[in-house]
């Protein structure tokens, strides 16, 4: 979609949509969407303000949308980029996808501003996908309020190595989701391709590079045995299952 700059949705029968985006697009998304059936959505950004915009504009302008995958490129200028800490309200989201890829750095608790703008959400897969470990901010400004969740029952962690920030949102998301039932932690990870590379989910195996290795302070170890001490009575449901993979 190199050189749009705007779209106007204008569909009465559209239930899928997807929107790839490699360049800096500055989209425009001021004018009112008409897609009334529309119930997924696919986004793949690389640029910030594209995730912000396009946020916001699913959330105001598609709020029957059910279901929500999000495939976003962080670069190398991290402190520039990060989710909007409000988001309008998702009230009919039930599944939502994030895949967060980045060179550097990232705070992962900033999803949870979105994931307290779904109140109906039902199913949540994170990804961190990482060409270099990243170094932790401690700030977990947007976990220090928690948000009750009462319809999450399934989430699963993908690319997740135990790091600081990755541990507190697991431990938010424990503490806020009364029925949860299942919570997955996982080295490995899946993803949806698109639909420009044939519109198929793909499996990455425990990747090699998780660890900055160059770097030492940043080299991350990952300690099951210590993760499951820190999660052990954290979860607010009786029946969540934690598995650690």
């Amino acid at each position: 979609m190199g050189g749009v700059n705007e779209i106007s949705l204008c569909a009465e029968n559209l239930v899928i949509l997807e929107i790839e985006l490699e360049v800096d697009s500055a989209m425009n998304f001021s004018h009112p969407t008409n897609a009334p059936k529309l119930q997924h959505v696919s986004i793949s950004v690389m640029y910030p303000h594209d995730v912000r915009d396009i946020i916001t504009w699913v959330g105001k302008d598609c709020p029957q949308v059910e279901s929500l995958y999000f495939d976003m490129w962080f670069g190398d200028h991290p402190w520039a980029y990060s989710l909007p800490s409000e988001v309008p309200t998702f009230g009919h989201l039930r599944q939502l996808y994030i895949l967060m890829e980045y060179n550097q750095l990232f705070d992962v608790t900033q999803v949870a501003a979105l994931i307290t703008a779904c109140p109906l959400l039902q199913r949540l897969h994170l990804v961190g996908r990482g060409r270099k470990a990243y170094y932790v901010w401690r700030t977990g400004a947007s976990l220090r309020n928690h948000h009750l969740h009462l319809h999450l029952k399934e989430v699963e962690f993908g690319g997740f190595r135990g790091l600081e920030n990755e541990v507190a949102l697991v431990l938010y998301i424990l503490k806020s989701a009364l029925a949860l039932e299942r919570m997955v932690l996982r080295r490995d990870y899946r993803w949806y391709t698109g639909a420009s590379k044939g519109g198929r989910w793909e499996e990455r195996k425990d990747y090699k590079g998780l660890t900055w290795s160059e770097n030492p302070p940043y080299t991350v170890t990952f300690d099951q045995s210590k993760l499951q001490r820190q999660l052990r009575g954290q979860a607010a449901s009786p029946t969540a299952q934690v598995i650690v993979i």
